[in-house]
C-alpha cells in the first residue's frame, strides 16, 4: 500500500512540474501576425505598436515611447530578444552592454540605448567579420518579415536616389543633380 501511495505522488509531482513548463515560443498572447519583438520571457511590442520599419538602417520606429527600454533598468543588459514575423520565431539576439568588453555576433541592441524612447536599433555582426570562411546571412533580411510589414504597410525602404543630369565643363568643372526620395512600401507595393 505504501509503494501505491509513493506512486501515486510521484505521478502527481511529475504532472505538476511538467504542466508549470511554458514553451515561450508559442505562448505569449501578444505576439500577433505582423511583426513582434519578445523581450526575455514576458515583454512585447507587437505590429500594432510599430509605426514603422526603416529597412535600410534597421530602425524600429514605434508609435509610443517604451519606458522598460530605457529607464536604465541594468537587468536588461544581456537580456535575450526575438523577433517574430506573422506569428514565426525569425531569429534571436540580445541586449548588448555598452561596456561590455566582448564583441557581439549576430543580431544585437545597444544597452543602454542611445536613440529616442519610440526607436528600436537592431544591429547584426557577423561571424564572417572575424572569420572570412564563416559567411552567414543577414537574419534581420528574412523575406518573411519583408512581406509581413509589407502586408501591415509598414515597410521603409529607406532613401532612394537618382542621377539626374551631369554636366562636365571644358574647365574640368563637375555639377550634377540629383533626386531623393523616400523609398515607402506605396512605392514598393500596388494594392489591388
Amino acid at each position: 500500500m505504501k509503494n501505491i501511495n509513493i506512486i501515486h505522488f510521484l505521478v502527481i509531482v511529475l504532472f505538476t512540474f511538467t504542466n508549470c513548463e511554458k514553451n515561450h515560443d508559442q505562448y505569449n498572447n501578444k505576439i500577433t501576425d505582423g511583426l513582434c519583438i519578445q523581450f526575455g520571457d514576458s515583454i512585447t511590442i507587437n505590429h500594432e505598436e510599430i509605426d514603422y520599419y526603416d529597412f535600410s538602417t534597421h530602425m524600429i520606429y514605434l508609435k509610443e515611447t517604451h519606458e522598460f527600454l530605457y529607464n536604465y533598468n541594468w537587468e536588461l543588459a544581456n537580456m535575450s530578444f526575438s523577433v517574430y514575423a506573422n506569428r514565426e520565431k525569425i531569429y534571436s539576439g540580445y541586449l548588448h552592454s555598452a561596456w561590455s568588453s566582448s564583441m557581439p555576433v549576430g543580431p544585437y541592441i545597444d544597452f543602454p540605448f542611445i536613440y529616442p524612447e519610440y526607436v528600436i536599433k537592431i544591429n547584426h555582426s557577423s561571424k564572417e567579420y572575424y572569420y572570412l570562411a564563416d559567411s552567414t546571412p543577414d537574419p534581420r533580411e528574412d523575406e518573411e518579415i519583408i512581406n509581413t510589414l509589407k502586408v501591415h504597410e509598414q515597410f521603409h525602404a529607406g532613401l532612394a536616389n537618382s542621377t539626374d543630369e551631369i554636366d562636365i565643363k571644358p574647365n574640368g568643372e563637375l555639377s550634377f543633380k540629383i533626386t531623393i526620395a523616400k523609398g515607402y512600401f506605396q512605392l514598393l507595393h500596388s494594392k489591388p
